[in-house]
């Protein structure tokens, strides 16, 4: 039968002053006699301010993990406090806020039932003392959303009630859906200028035209996987691995043309197109065809041979120039 066969170049890059930009293209190729179905997708390596979730507990399995607890019960999914003149008190383990470069965040929704004299609060641990960011003597139910100020390298949250009955009811304070976070600013530097679906016929290929905008950016090297998923039956997903390189300088361009000039078990050589202006190349590898990249050698000329690989192992290679 007829099946396509796509072909992508192994990396793309450019590099612009900054505050400017810089076109770039790559082609995909298929080499098969029937048509190829693909569509684009970009995923950069970092972000343009980092944030993440650094605890979260739902209370699917209770306490959680590293979490310690006094008084606390698991009660339909949630954790509650409640008792007669009891207080309960659930700690989370010890998390790094410090890297956040926006505003921490401790988010958790609750059912409280007050009776009287009884109290709920919530605090948070700087680095060096536990401060009061939430505090309640009356029934509430709202979810909430309270800012940590203090970012710290050991930062950790705990929720106390003290709870008591009265009228024949018993205080309980039910809380769920912890989760201590900052919001993660993504970069946007990378636009496709192309269609992000479409079809390249057999024995054809269609260029996919780029741009990448350094305003906003640092002088920096910055990276991002271009992935192209297909029909292909043999390799339904092909990554791109952009580099863009911000410099107020004259920065060489990425090298191209990178290929496997020999391979035996005990080596691998490779070699590239040379770049005008560059003293020095650097090697990436990785086992995986879009994450994993660690340097493993530099060359002043555009060659470079790998003599640290293992007989089956398949390896992926990338080159940026300086």
């Amino acid at each position: 039968g007829a099946y396509p066969d796509i072909s992508v170049p192994s990396s793309a890059g450019a590099t612009a002053v900054p505050g400017g930009s810089v076109s770039d293209s790559f082609v995909i190729q298929n080499t098969g006699t029937a048509g190829l179905n693909y569509s684009l997708s970009n995923s950069y390596v970092g972000a343009l301010i980092p944030g993440g979730t650094w605890a979260q507990n739902d209370f699917t399995t209770f306490p959680g993990t590293g979490w310690t607890n006094s008084g606390w019960v698991a009660s339909s999914g949630t954790a509650r406090a409640t008792g007669n003149a009891v207080t309960c008190t659930l700690t989370s383990p010890s998390f790094d806020t410090s890297g956040a470069a926006l505003p921490v965040y401790l988010d958790f929704t609750q059912n409280y039932f007050a009776r009287t004299g009884s109290w709920t609060m919530v605090e948070y641990y700087t680095g060096s003392a536990w401060v009061e960011i939430y505090y309640a003597t009356a029934s509430a139910t709202a979810d909430q959303h309270i800012e940590l100020p203090v970012k710290s390298a050991s930062t950790q949250v705990r929720f106390t009630a003290y709870t008591t009955r009265s009228q024949a009811q018993t205080a309980y304070w039910d809380i769920d859906n912890v989760v201590v976070s900052a919001e993660n600013i993504p970069y946007t530097w990378l636009t496709f200028d192309s269609p992000t679906t479409g079809l390249v016929a057999g024995s054809g290929s269609n260029t996919i035209n780029l741009t990448y905008n350094s305003v906003g950016l640092s002088e920096g090297v910055y990276e991002s996987d271009i992935t192209v998923s297909s029909d292909d039956p043999d390799e339904p997903s092909e990554v791109v691995h952009v580099t863009f390189t911000v410099s107020s300088g004259t920065v060489p361009e990425a090298p191209e043309n990178i290929s496997v000039v020999t391979a035996t078990a005990s080596a691998v050589n490779l070699g590239w197109n040379a770049v005008p202006g560059a003293t020095i190349y650097h090697i990436y590898r990785s086992t995986e065809p879009y994450s994993g990249f660690t340097q493993i050698g530099t060359s002043e000329t555009p060659e470079y041979e790998d003599t640290n690989v293992l007989t089956g192992n398949k390896y992926f290679y990338y080159i940026t120039a300086e």
